[in-house]
């Protein structure tokens, strides 16, 4: 498929999905990560309309956006970030961000850039870590002879052993608790 065709397509996406959830602000991004574009969708609107309509979104998305996208990492790469202005349930926003349907959501409180939003939950361009000045020194480790001791007759491997393992870890912690 051309270019062309294609933003032809999504730009047809973008209308229907407009017209047909007309109480949000819907928008689309592409990011470019390490080569590859990712598709990040805002979706503005209250927490009631969150609650009420997330899930028809997301299943509209993707049953309708991601057949377009060319290949497999596109489809696996695809957010929706719902930005409300207004406190989500703590529940709701659990139950949205934790549901593995289609595309990665994230529930963003309050007014913020997209820029900031991408750079938080995709791109992480905020994240300094210098692996340069990483300790380099070597860690010693003593055994433990309490420890051995316990475990020295004992297995604590597997779903029958499960008994063993509570002994062994209730020994343990009495031992660890009168020292």
């Amino acid at each position: 498929m051309s270019t062309q065709s294609f933003s032809a397509e999504i730009e047809g996406f973008l209308q229907t999905t407009s017209e047909k959830y007309v109480n949000f602000e819907i928008g689309l991004k592409t990011v470019e990560l390490e080569g590859n574009p990712i598709y990040v969708f805002f979706i503005k609107s209250s927490a009631d309309e969150l609650k009420s309509s997330w899930a028809k979104i997301n299943s509209w998305i993707g049953g309708n956006f991601q057949p377009l996208l060319a290949s497999e990492f596109q489809r696996w790469n695809v957010y929706i970030f719902f930005t409300v202005s207004d406190k989500v349930d703590s529940a709701l926003k659990h139950q949205i961000e934790n549901n593995t349907l289609a595309c990665r959501k994230l529930v963003i409180e309050g007014e913020n850039s997209f820029e900031n939003i991408v750079e938080d939950h995709i791109t992480n361009a905020s994240l300094k870590i210098d692996l340069s000045a990483r300790n380099k020194t070597s860690l010693e480790l003593n055994r433990n002879p309490d420890l051995d001791t316990l475990l020295s007759n004992t297995s604590i491997r597997g779903r029958k052993n499960k008994q063993n393992a509570k002994a062994v870890f209730d020994s343990l912690y009495q031992s660890l608790k009168s020292k």
